[in-house]
Parts: C-alpha cells; structure tokens; sequence
C-alpha cells in the first residue's frame, strides 16, 4: 500500500462532505455503490466541457470503484473517454495503484487513478524509457513516397508527433492499453471503437506492412 499526501482529485468542501461521504447509493445502475470520494455536485446537466475534477465522485463497492458525477438528475458514471477531462497534470505516478489518502480526518485507500488510464500512463512511462529509435536507418515504408493525397498528408504529419514522442514532449496513448482480453475490447462502446479506428488505418494504409496482404485471387 502506497501513502499519499496529495491526491489526484481535489477535496470537496466541508459541507459537501458532511453530507455525502460514506452514504449508499439507490438507482442509477450504481445501486449498492458507497461514497469513498467526495466532489462537488453539479447544479446542471453534465457535459464533458462542463466537468471539472472538482465534480469526480469515487463510488466504491468492495475493492470495485466506480467514477462518477451527481447532477440535476441524478448520479451518473463518467465515460472513460472523459478521464482526460477529470486528472490534470499527473507526472508521478505511484508503483501501485491503490493508495492510502486522508478524507474528512480518516484515511481509507483509494485508486490513485481510474485502472485504465493508470495502466495506460505506467505503459507509456516505461516506454519512455526503454524505447530507442535508429533515426539512420531508412525503412522501405509508404512515408518515404511521395504525393498529394491525403494520405501522404497524414504520412508527413506523423513524423512532427513521434518526434515530440520520442522527446517526451507529448504522450501518445495506446488505444488498447489497460485491456487484458480481446474480449474486453469488444466489450464497451470505447474499446470497439478503438479497434474500428486502428483496424481501418491498417486496411487502407499499411496492412502489407503488417503481414495482411491484399489477396487479388479471391476478388
């Protein structure tokens, strides 16, 4: 178990948590869920432009969390699309993920991040920094060819975004880190898209690339 001083989430206000911490909830698809993690309640309809990391709730059922927002209508789980929207600025990052916080004057253990997107940053730091690039060796790839098209477009814009990778300027997140199974791809509306999106570039731009050639005998 890991210690933590600071958290990833801002802490509510006082009365906020005099009112909402530790109580059980009913409906919402979150029956049965607790409040291990206070924010601050919505007055509006949530949107992803609206939500604040002031707004997270943690909701937590045995050693299952849940994130999610209380608005106008109600309790909500937040998508995880919507992570990048709720932890701001996190560069350190615990060795585990579950950590121990004081709330309210007690201290109970909580995730430092949603598990997905903490396995998603722990994948990308490690890369950081075992991964090298022999910018030398010139590889017998579409990138090198030239045209007009859209295509060729994207082909050139790739190099400015992997070269601030590589720099550790910005983060490229893996569209499948975090799942375990394909099976937990198909399994929510975010990883099904991710596969569409990632099997779509592959079958118009690099299948060969990949070992899928185009097989002309069976059209």
């Amino acid at each position: 178990m890991y210690f933590l001083l600071m958290f990833t989430l801002p802490e509510a206000s006082a009365s906020t948590l005099k009112k909402w911490q530790g109580m059980v909830i009913e409906g919402h698809n979150l029956t049965g869920f607790s409040v291990a993690w206070c924010g601050e309640p919505m007055k509006g309809n949530v949107t992803k432009s609206n939500l604040k990391p002031s707004n997270v709730f943690i909701l937590r059922q045995g050693d299952y969390f849940k994130y999610a927002v209380h608005d106008s209508s109600g309790f909500k789980e937040i998508p995880e699309k919507w992570y990048s929207k709720c932890f701001l600025k996190v560069s350190e990052l615990p060795s585990e993920n579950i950590v121990t916080v004081c709330v309210n004057g007690s201290f109970v253990d909580l995730p430092f991040l949603p598990h997905t997107l903490y396995n998603r940053k722990m994948s990308a730091k490690r890369r950081k920094k075992t991964h090298n690039v022999d910018h030398h060796v010139v590889y017998p790839t579409w990138k090198h060819q030239k045209g007009k098209s859209i295509h060729f477009k994207v082909a050139k814009a790739f190099k400015e975004v992997f070269d601030k990778a590589d720099a550790n300027e910005l983060t490229l997140q893996d569209p499948f880190e975090g799942y375990e199974s394909l099976e937990e791809i198909q399994a929510t509306k975010t990883g099904r898209s991710a596969f569409k999106i990632v099997a779509g570039f592959v079958y118009y731009h690099c299948r060969d690339n990949l070992g899928y050639p185009l097989n002309l005998n069976t059209r």
